[in-house]
């Protein structure tokens, strides 16, 4: 690694390992004499082929006034890739955000709702199958999974139930791309600010739509002031939030469930309770999935 980036960008005086996130790769923020830094990710050169495309996008995508840890170049050698971003000054939203004014979390959440919005506007065409042919077979996939593991205290009945009553919204959705990972933990905020957009490395391409069960799952938990202006700054040119909007995310909230309790019980099943604590209370949010809209969205008011 070091010798890449000495040849490519100057010599490292400090480096420093991020060990936050589930990511395979190594992270680093990295030093160099003359006082610049960067963030650094360190991959098996298996990867290099997604890594490389992954930073394409993000060129792509600030081009359109998103903001984020611009990507600076990607380097390689026979072994690994390196993507090198600019590094960004602050904390991450699940940090901080608990530690800041009501007012402030939901400001932030607007702007992070708009940045979304503009991520979405770079559109996928000429996919070989339509987007509710794609995600129905993940569903599919997921559910038998969902029956090899062990017992869980969720209503599942139920939530299959709804889905499969509301299918029919999938059709026909646009396809876009999507980050794909778009919570408070890749916001980054400084002094009180919304600062950029990070890690795009689980990118995807999907439904607009669909990128909002993150909020379902964990946003809503991080900061519900957050929650609220992330949808509000979304829809900040439509005056209200629409109701075809609440009906996809309550469907892809609930689509979510069994991925997530498959996923848990594969690969950090010392955290399934956390899980199934997640989940009900998603179940909760909409009554047993008999409401659209969430009851924490409903119940939050601005406080002025």
């Amino acid at each position: 690694m070091e010798k890449l980036i000495n040849e490519h960008l100057g010599y490292i005086k400090q480096t420093t390992e991020i060990t936050k996130g589930f990511s395979f790769d190594k992270k680093y923020v990295i030093e160099l004499t003359d006082g610049t830094k960067y963030f650094i990710k360190v991959c098996d050169i298996k990867e290099a082929t997604r890594k490389e495309t992954e930073m394409n996008y993000m060129k792509q995508l600030e081009e359109r006034g998103v903001i984020m840890a611009s990507p600076v170049t990607f380097l390689r050698d026979d072994k690994k890739c390196i993507q090198v971003f600019r590094h960004i000054e602050g904390q991450d939203g699940r940090d901080i955000l608990h530690t800041l004014p009501e007012h402030t979390q939901y400001t932030i959440g607007y702007e992070a709702g708009k940045i979304l919005r503009r991520i979405h506007t770079l559109t996928i065409a000429n996919t070989e199958k339509t987007w509710e042919e794609m995600f129905w077979t993940k569903h599919e996939r997921y559910r038998l999974l969902l029956e090899e593991v062990p017992p869980h205290p969720i209503d599942m009945d139920t939530v299959l139930s709804f889905i499969y009553e509301h299918r029919h919204l999938l059709q026909d959705r646009p396809i876009v791309f999507q980050h794909d990972d778009y919570h408070p933990a890749n916001i980054m905020i400084h002094h009180e600010q919304f600062e950029a957009v990070i890690d795009f490395g689980r990118f995807d391409i999907g439904d607009a739509y669909q990128e909002f069960y993150k909020v379902a799952l964990f946003t809503r938990n991080d900061s519900v002031p957050f929650a609220v202006g992330q949808i509000n700054g979304y829809f900040y040119d439509e005056g209200e939030v629409p109701m075809n909007f609440w009906q996809l995310y309550t469907l892809y909230a609930a689509m979510s469930l069994a991925p997530d309790i498959v996923w848990t019980n594969k690969v950090v099943p010392d955290r399934i309770e956390d899980s199934y604590k997640r989940l009900q209370t998603i179940y909760d949010d909409h009554k047993g999935f008999t409401e659209y809209v969430p009851g924490w969205y409903r119940e939050y008011r601005i406080k002025t």
